[in-house]
């Protein structure tokens, strides 16, 4: 069955979840800023530079003017650019212009154990997805021939694609009886995390594993506590390089991300015999602690790789 998840179907459901919440691509883009303001603080100035362009100052203006420091405000502008996707989706004034649902994510099919191919009736979107996203936008970014707004714009979706492609729930869905049509990468499917606990959906709690909280504050100390638990040297895959191309871009969630999925999210099928309660599906503590490590690294190592992507690109490509 593991196989499965890369001969299946391919297809793109509509959705309206995000990867991560707020707090966890504010943290992604704290670990960004950490690693280039020590390796090549000129990608930084330049990002900053280019962000000044922005199409869209409302987003930025007040929140950067709460930090005191030139430093501080490049970091919380490297957080801010990670959300920009999610705060321009509707009903944001700015939602007819950037808003693009369908690059969030790409789902493989996954079929339980002893669910009839039968039951796999996927709904056949033609949109760009999140690996054609990825591609656009950092050919703009090293295009030298393109306006630094449109610039600010594609890096933007940048920070936020390479968070989202890290969230395993962002490149599956599940298909059996119960979701003939697929659960639209978990967000179907209801689950408690203990037996007293509110009703919530699969995917919304692997968004928020990793940091329940939107402060500031508190996704900048995430931030440097997943730096100490899991350094470069305990997260191999960062020695494969280059990091810019969209062809490894897609690797990340095709041979990484979507086998998580399987693995851990859905726990191989397992996940179906937990004891049901109201329609929803009981976390065990085991799953709970598996899910939430696995959360943490792959937020950790979409943080490091981020570096890399803008390291690359604004670098290598020609911005600088």
């Amino acid at each position: 069955m593991r196989k499965l998840i890369f001969s299946a179907v391919l297809v793109l459901l509509p959705t309206a979840a995000l990867a991560w919440n707020r707090g966890g691509h504010l943290t992604t883009g704290a670990i960004a800023y950490q690693e280039l303001k020590a390796t090549n603080p000129a990608v930084v100035d330049r990002i900053v530079e280019i962000m000044n362009s922005t199409p869209t100052p409302s987003l930025f203006e007040g929140r950067l003017n709460e930090e005191s420091t030139p430093e501080a405000k490049a970091e919380r502008l490297f957080m801010e650019m990670a959300t920009w996707p999610d705060e321009v989706r509707p009903p944001s004034e700015y939602s007819k212009a950037f808003h693009h649902d369908t690059w969030h994510y790409i789902n493989f099919v996954y079929v339980p154990p002893g669910t009839p191919v039968t039951f796999i009736k996927p709904e056949e979107i033609t949109a760009e997805r999140i690996y054609e996203a990825f591609a656009r936008n950092a050919g703009i970014v090293a295009d030298p021939k393109v306006s630094d707004a449109e610039k600010a714009v594609a890096l933007c979706w940048i920070f936020h694609l390479v968070g989202d492609v890290h969230q395993p729930l962002h490149t599956t869905a599940m298909f059996n009886s119960e979701f003939p049509k697929g659960d639209r990468g978990g967000n179907l499917t209801k689950i408690r995390v203990t037996p007293d606990s509110k009703v919530i959906n699969l995917h919304s709690f692997w968004d928020g594993a990793v940091i329940g909280s939107s402060n500031i504050k508190a996704a900048r100390n995430k931030s440097v506590k997943l730096r100490t638990l899991f350094p470069m040297t305990l997260l191999p895959q960062l020695a494969a390089r280059p990091y810019a191309t969209p062809a490894t871009f897609e690797s990340w969630g095709r041979q990484e991300s979507a086998p998580l999925a399987l693995s851990f999210a859905y726990s191989e099928g397992a996940l179906l015999n937990y004891k049901k309660s109201d329609g929803a599906y009981e976390l065990t503590p085991n799953y709970i602690a598996q899910a939430k490590f696995t959360a943490d690294r792959q937020l950790t190592l979409a943080g490091h790789r981020l570096a890399e992507v803008l390291n690359n690109i604004v670098t290598r490509l020609g911005s600088l």
